[in-house]
Protein backbone atom coordinates (compact mmCIF):
# COMPACT_ATOMS: atom_id res chain seq x y z
CA UNK A 1 0.00 0.00 0.00
CA UNK A 2 1.05 3.42 -0.34
CA UNK A 3 -0.13 6.29 1.41
CA UNK A 4 -0.64 10.12 0.01
CA UNK A 5 1.78 12.73 0.64
CA UNK A 6 -0.86 15.82 0.39
CA UNK A 7 -3.23 16.51 2.63
CA UNK A 8 -6.82 17.76 1.22
CA UNK A 9 -8.77 20.15 3.39
CA UNK A 10 -12.76 20.24 1.86
CA UNK A 11 -14.89 23.18 3.97
CA UNK A 12 -18.03 24.96 3.18
CA UNK A 13 -19.63 23.57 0.03
CA UNK A 14 -17.37 20.75 -0.44
CA UNK A 15 -18.27 19.40 2.68
CA UNK A 16 -21.94 18.81 2.09
CA UNK A 17 -21.58 17.64 -1.53
CA UNK A 18 -23.15 20.33 -3.13
CA UNK A 19 -22.73 23.84 -3.80
CA UNK A 20 -23.99 26.22 -1.80
CA UNK A 21 -27.27 28.19 -2.47
CA UNK A 22 -27.14 32.14 -2.20
CA UNK A 23 -29.56 33.53 0.65
CA UNK A 24 -30.72 35.73 -2.15
CA UNK A 25 -31.88 33.03 -4.04
CA UNK A 26 -33.03 31.08 -1.21
CA UNK A 27 -35.49 33.89 -0.27
CA UNK A 28 -36.65 34.44 -3.56
CA UNK A 29 -39.93 36.69 -3.67
CA UNK A 30 -39.79 37.20 0.12
CA UNK A 31 -40.03 40.47 1.35
CA UNK A 32 -40.27 40.17 5.37
CA UNK A 33 -36.92 41.39 6.62
CA UNK A 34 -37.65 39.58 9.97
CA UNK A 35 -38.00 36.82 8.01
CA UNK A 36 -34.76 36.94 6.15
CA UNK A 37 -32.53 37.35 8.87
CA UNK A 38 -34.14 34.46 10.96
CA UNK A 39 -32.98 32.32 7.42
CA UNK A 40 -29.43 34.19 7.66
CA UNK A 41 -28.90 32.95 11.38
CA UNK A 42 -30.38 29.39 10.19
CA UNK A 43 -28.22 29.28 7.55
CA UNK A 44 -25.09 29.99 9.70
CA UNK A 45 -25.19 27.61 12.08
CA UNK A 46 -25.73 24.54 9.56
CA UNK A 47 -21.77 25.64 8.13
CA UNK A 48 -20.10 22.46 8.36
CA UNK A 49 -16.45 21.76 9.63
CA UNK A 50 -13.54 21.22 7.69
CA UNK A 51 -12.78 17.85 6.89
CA UNK A 52 -9.00 16.50 6.18
CA UNK A 53 -8.97 13.69 3.69
CA UNK A 54 -5.88 11.82 2.36
CA UNK A 55 -5.68 7.90 0.48
CA UNK A 56 -4.35 4.69 1.02
CA UNK A 57 -4.21 2.87 -2.77
CA UNK A 58 -3.55 -0.98 -2.60
CA UNK A 59 -0.44 -0.56 -5.26
CA UNK A 60 -1.72 -4.28 -6.36
CA UNK A 61 -5.32 -3.20 -7.14
CA UNK A 62 -5.10 -4.97 -10.98
CA UNK A 63 -3.91 -8.35 -10.30
CA UNK A 64 -5.85 -10.78 -8.88
CA UNK A 65 -6.20 -12.32 -5.59
CA UNK A 66 -3.99 -8.90 -4.04
CA UNK A 67 -7.04 -7.97 -2.08
CA UNK A 68 -6.23 -6.81 1.93
CA UNK A 69 -9.35 -8.21 3.68
CA UNK A 70 -10.66 -7.26 6.74
CA UNK A 71 -8.17 -3.60 7.16
CA UNK A 72 -8.03 -1.34 10.27
CA UNK A 73 -6.35 1.60 10.37
CA UNK A 74 -5.73 3.98 13.75
CA UNK A 75 -3.67 7.38 13.18
CA UNK A 76 -1.72 9.83 15.64
CA UNK A 77 -0.91 13.09 14.90
CA UNK A 78 2.71 14.43 16.11
CA UNK A 79 3.37 17.75 17.72
CA UNK A 80 6.41 19.50 18.28
CA UNK A 81 6.54 21.41 21.63
CA UNK A 82 9.16 24.10 22.45
CA UNK A 83 9.82 23.09 25.36
CA UNK A 84 13.59 23.58 24.64
CA UNK A 85 15.15 27.29 26.34
CA UNK A 86 14.97 29.68 23.08
CA UNK A 87 12.17 28.06 20.79
CA UNK A 88 9.78 30.29 18.97
CA UNK A 89 6.66 28.98 17.34
CA UNK A 90 6.44 28.75 13.86
CA UNK A 91 3.01 30.15 12.15
CA UNK A 92 0.23 27.89 12.33
CA UNK A 93 -2.01 26.50 9.84
CA UNK A 94 0.80 26.06 6.96
CA UNK A 95 -0.20 22.52 5.79
CA UNK A 96 1.80 22.36 2.64
CA UNK A 97 4.95 23.28 5.16
CA UNK A 98 4.64 21.04 8.67
CA UNK A 99 3.02 17.91 7.25
CA UNK A 100 4.66 14.94 5.60
CA UNK A 101 3.01 11.88 4.81
CA UNK A 102 3.46 8.66 6.58
CA UNK A 103 4.91 6.71 3.67
CA UNK A 104 8.13 8.93 4.44
CA UNK A 105 10.41 7.25 6.68
CA UNK A 106 11.26 8.50 9.99
CA UNK A 107 15.13 8.54 9.17
CA UNK A 108 16.37 11.80 7.78
CA UNK A 109 18.57 9.71 5.69
CA UNK A 110 16.16 7.60 3.59
CA UNK A 111 14.56 8.84 0.60
CA UNK A 112 11.11 10.31 0.71
CA UNK A 113 9.71 7.94 -1.91
CA UNK A 114 10.68 4.65 -0.26
CA UNK A 115 7.84 2.76 1.11
CA UNK A 116 7.41 2.70 5.03
CA UNK A 117 10.02 0.00 7.48
CA UNK A 118 8.57 -2.35 9.46
CA UNK A 119 10.88 -1.89 12.03
CA UNK A 120 10.65 1.57 12.30
CA UNK A 121 7.08 1.70 13.62
CA UNK A 122 7.59 -1.28 16.03
CA UNK A 123 10.72 0.18 17.54
CA UNK A 124 8.67 3.22 18.09
CA UNK A 125 5.41 1.50 19.61
CA UNK A 126 7.43 -0.60 21.33
CA UNK A 127 9.52 2.17 23.16
CA UNK A 128 5.72 4.43 23.59
CA UNK A 129 4.64 0.84 25.27
CA UNK A 130 7.84 0.80 27.76
CA UNK A 131 6.68 3.95 28.87
CA UNK A 132 4.20 5.72 31.21
CA UNK A 133 2.06 7.41 28.55
CA UNK A 134 -1.06 8.44 30.74
CA UNK A 135 -0.23 11.33 32.32
CA UNK A 136 -1.84 11.00 36.33
CA UNK A 137 -5.07 13.20 36.85
CA UNK A 138 -4.18 15.47 39.42
CA UNK A 139 -7.14 15.42 41.53
CA UNK A 140 -5.63 11.96 42.45
CA UNK A 141 -2.24 12.23 43.61
CA UNK A 142 0.40 9.50 44.11
CA UNK A 143 1.12 8.50 47.81
CA UNK A 144 4.32 9.91 47.84
CA UNK A 145 3.66 13.41 46.79
CA UNK A 146 0.94 13.19 50.06
CA UNK A 147 3.85 11.94 52.47
CA UNK A 148 1.59 8.94 52.74
CA UNK A 149 4.26 5.42 54.16
CA UNK A 150 1.16 3.15 52.92
CA UNK A 151 1.66 1.89 49.34
CA UNK A 152 -2.47 2.62 48.70
CA UNK A 153 -3.47 3.68 44.94
CA UNK A 154 -5.78 6.63 43.90
CA UNK A 155 -8.33 5.20 41.18
CA UNK A 156 -8.43 7.09 38.28
CA UNK A 157 -12.24 7.53 37.56
CA UNK A 158 -13.93 5.21 35.00
CA UNK A 159 -15.38 8.58 33.17
CA UNK A 160 -13.27 11.19 31.55
CA UNK A 161 -14.59 14.85 30.19
CA UNK A 162 -11.74 13.80 27.49
CA UNK A 163 -12.86 11.84 24.38
CA UNK A 164 -11.07 9.55 23.28
CA UNK A 165 -9.23 11.45 20.51
CA UNK A 166 -8.37 14.24 23.02
CA UNK A 167 -6.53 11.76 24.85
CA UNK A 168 -2.71 12.56 24.98
CA UNK A 169 0.32 10.43 24.41
CA UNK A 170 3.48 12.28 25.36
CA UNK A 171 6.32 10.78 24.37
CA UNK A 172 9.75 12.31 24.70
CA UNK A 173 12.19 12.28 21.85
CA UNK A 174 15.50 12.83 23.73
CA UNK A 175 14.89 15.97 25.02
CA UNK A 176 17.87 17.56 25.39
CA UNK A 177 18.69 20.75 26.38
CA UNK A 178 22.34 20.81 25.58
CA UNK A 179 21.66 19.25 21.68
CA UNK A 180 18.36 21.67 21.95
CA UNK A 181 15.96 18.88 20.59
CA UNK A 182 12.44 19.34 20.73
CA UNK A 183 9.41 17.42 22.72
CA UNK A 184 7.18 15.90 20.72
CA UNK A 185 3.28 15.19 21.57
CA UNK A 186 1.45 12.29 20.25
CA UNK A 187 -2.55 12.42 19.95
CA UNK A 188 -5.20 9.94 19.00
CA UNK A 189 -6.51 11.41 15.75
CA UNK A 190 -10.02 10.27 15.33
CA UNK A 191 -11.06 9.40 11.87
CA UNK A 192 -14.12 7.85 9.80
CA UNK A 193 -14.30 4.83 8.26
CA UNK A 194 -11.82 2.78 10.48
CA UNK A 195 -12.39 -0.75 9.48
CA UNK A 196 -12.52 -2.10 5.53
CA UNK A 197 -13.84 -5.27 5.25
CA UNK A 198 -12.13 -5.75 1.56
CA UNK A 199 -9.30 -3.20 0.69
CA UNK A 200 -9.22 -3.29 -2.92
CA UNK A 201 -8.40 0.25 -4.52
CA UNK A 202 -8.30 3.36 -2.80
CA UNK A 203 -9.49 4.06 0.62
CA UNK A 204 -10.41 7.57 1.63
CA UNK A 205 -9.58 8.84 5.30
CA UNK A 206 -11.47 11.66 6.70
CA UNK A 207 -11.03 13.43 9.80
CA UNK A 208 -13.23 15.98 10.94
CA UNK A 209 -11.92 19.44 12.69
CA UNK A 210 -13.77 20.14 14.89
CA UNK A 211 -14.10 20.82 18.92
CA UNK A 212 -12.15 17.92 19.88
CA UNK A 213 -9.67 17.61 17.01
CA UNK A 214 -5.96 17.52 18.11
CA UNK A 215 -5.18 19.53 15.10
CA UNK A 216 -7.65 22.73 15.51
CA UNK A 217 -6.06 25.70 17.47
CA UNK A 218 -7.27 25.86 21.10
CA UNK A 219 -8.99 29.07 20.40
CA UNK A 220 -11.03 28.33 17.43
CA UNK A 221 -12.10 25.27 19.36
CA UNK A 222 -13.29 27.85 22.33
CA UNK A 223 -15.41 29.63 19.71
CA UNK A 224 -16.59 26.02 18.48
CA UNK A 225 -17.99 25.12 21.70
CA UNK A 226 -19.80 28.22 21.98
CA UNK A 227 -21.75 28.38 19.16
CA UNK A 228 -21.84 25.06 18.09
CA UNK A 229 -20.69 25.08 14.49
CA UNK A 230 -17.64 26.07 12.59
CA UNK A 231 -17.54 29.92 13.02
CA UNK A 232 -18.83 31.21 9.88
CA UNK A 233 -15.68 34.33 9.84
CA UNK A 234 -13.34 31.67 9.24
CA UNK A 235 -15.15 29.84 6.35
CA UNK A 236 -12.51 30.55 3.84
CA UNK A 237 -9.32 28.68 2.75
CA UNK A 238 -7.04 31.20 4.14
CA UNK A 239 -8.99 30.97 8.22
CA UNK A 240 -9.11 27.14 7.97
CA UNK A 241 -5.72 27.43 7.54
CA UNK A 242 -4.63 29.56 10.19
CA UNK A 243 -6.99 27.71 12.32
CA UNK A 244 -4.93 24.56 12.55
CA UNK A 245 -2.07 24.61 14.80
CA UNK A 246 1.51 23.45 13.66
CA UNK A 247 1.88 19.80 13.42
CA UNK A 248 4.82 17.63 12.43
CA UNK A 249 3.44 14.16 11.23
CA UNK A 250 0.26 11.86 11.11
CA UNK A 251 1.50 8.40 11.59
CA UNK A 252 -1.17 6.07 10.22
CA UNK A 253 -1.05 2.13 11.31
CA UNK A 254 -2.78 -0.34 8.69
CA UNK A 255 -3.18 -3.58 9.73
CA UNK A 256 -4.78 -6.22 7.49
CA UNK A 257 -5.23 -9.91 5.88
CA UNK A 258 -3.47 -10.31 2.58
CA UNK A 259 -5.81 -12.49 0.11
Amino acid sequence: VKFSSTLCIQYGSAVRGRHEEGLLGTLRGQKDEGLIAKRQSLDERKVPFPVLEFRIVNMRANEKGCEILDATISCLSCINEGSHPGSTPRRNGTVDESVSSTHHDMDANTLADEPPKVNVAKNMFQKMSTRDIFKRDERYPSPSSRGDSSAERYPIPSSRRDSPSEQTFLFDDGVNEKINLMRQKYQNLDVQTRHHPYFRRVWYIRHQLDASSPLVDPGVKRRIRECGHWPWDLNDHNSVRESLIQFHTIVVTLNGTSN
